[in-house]
């Protein structure tokens, strides 16, 4: 797959897991995409650091985060609001992805 292939996939399996979570432990939506943003956006870079699998890369992580923080964005683009405010929260998302991409590995 190509490498935006790769980030629509960890995108759209963040939102699968976060919807899996609050279906299954019935937490807030909110817990849920968060939740669902650090088990996999962040864990995997903390073991593979504490297991020397590769270094420490805060702009990869920061990327990763932002890639898989998908449901965040797709739980406040959900709530009761004004039109304004979801075009700002998509504009905030769409602006952290373009200007973290060039940072993604491989």
């Amino acid at each position: 797959m190509r490498r935006y292939q790769w980030h629509a996939f960890y995108a759209g399996l963040s939102v699968a897991t976060a919807e899996a979570i609050h279906r299954t432990t019935h937490m807030p939506r909110w817990a849920s995409a968060a939740t669902a943003t650090v088990a996999i956006g962040l864990v995997p870079h903390v073991r593979g650091v504490i297991r020397r699998r590769y270094p420490f890369d805060a702009r990869d992580w920061a990327f990763d985060l932002v890639d898989r923080s998908a449901p965040l964005f797709v739980w406040r683009e959900s709530a009761p609001q004004s039109w304004t405010s979801r075009t700002v929260t998509a504009a905030g998302y769409a602006g952290a992805y373009l200007s973290l991409a060039c940072y993604a590995s491989p």
